[in-house]
């Protein structure tokens, strides 16, 4: 699906993209001083993560946005 013709899809990209950074830069454990992208960055991942959430039922949990560590990816050379 071409994401610059569907609103709800760009929407998805922008915030797959804002997240991908947050986690690479790891901006989840430190503050990006003196640098106002990775600050927006943290900022827009911040707000993204708690307009999600985690819920349990009778099957499992559910996470709302999920990590993993870099050792689960694996690129072919």
């Amino acid at each position: 699906m071409d994401s610059e013709i569907t609103p709800g899809i760009k929407l998805a990209d922008f915030c797959a993209y804002i997240l991908r950074i947050y986690y690479e830069r790891g901006l989840d454990r430190q503050d990006p001083r003196g640098d106002p992208y990775h600050a927006k960055i943290k900022r827009y991942a911040e707000i993204i993560r708690q307009k999600t959430f985690d819920w349990e039922d009778d099957s499992g949990k559910y996470w709302g946005i999920r990590t993993m560590g870099k050792e689960h990816f694996y690129y072919k050379d």
